[in-house]
């Protein structure tokens, strides 16, 4: 069996001030609290592979979690949606990331194709347990294209900051949702 657990980063700069660019911003100091509170929550966590977007307020949320696991990547398909904005990600400053850990440059292909890419690397690969870190839009596309609804549908499944989610997939290839932006960690904050 396979276990996928979906975290989302916590809450950014930009989602308490618009005048902050929505691209790559940190996690604001609520955020970083968010972030904290997960500590408690993932520490019994065993993951075969944590997977890191390479965003800033993905990464810091990885950090703060203080998960552990032997093998950490960032992973550039766990970007948030391009918002079907052309070069959205264009320029974008990734200084602050250990370049040898980066896998592959996948921040210009489209959401569906990044989710589609990943699941399937996760499905064939050898490992049991994965941890992502990432962002409610390319986790959308994910529970999309991990249960085969089509991306030109009107499901949505939103993620609220830090909250965990688990797909698996079964010994027999069934797939399911055992829960989704489960955020209860937060309710001692």
């Amino acid at each position: 069996m396979k276990n996928i657990i979906l975290i989302r980063h916590g809450q950014s700069r930009s989602q308490i001030d618009k005048t902050e660019s929505g691209v790559n911003p940190d996690l604001s100091p609520y955020g970083e609290v968010q972030a904290r509170a997960l500590r408690e929550r993932v520490k019994s966590l065993a993951p075969d592979e944590v997977l890191v977007s390479p965003l800033k307020r993905a990464f810091r949320t990885y950090q703060l979690s203080q998960i552990r696991c032997s093998v950490v990547r960032f992973d550039a398909r766990l970007v948030e949606a391009e918002w079907g904005i052309e070069g959205f990600y264009d320029g974008m400053d990734c200084s602050y990331l250990p370049k040898e850990m980066i896998e592959q440059d996948r921040l210009h292909d489209r959401t569906a194709d990044r989710a589609e890419s990943l699941v399937e690397s996760l499905v064939a690969s050898e490992a049991e347990t994965f941890v992502l870190f990432g962002h409610w839009g390319i986790f959308s596309e994910i529970f999309r294209n991990f249960l085969g609804i089509p991306t030109d549908s009107n499901v949505r499944a939103r993620a609220e900051n830090t909250s965990l989610s688990r797909l698996d997939i079964h010994d027999d290839g069934t797939r399911s949702v055992e829960y989704w932006s489960d955020a209860s960690h937060l309710n001692a904050i």
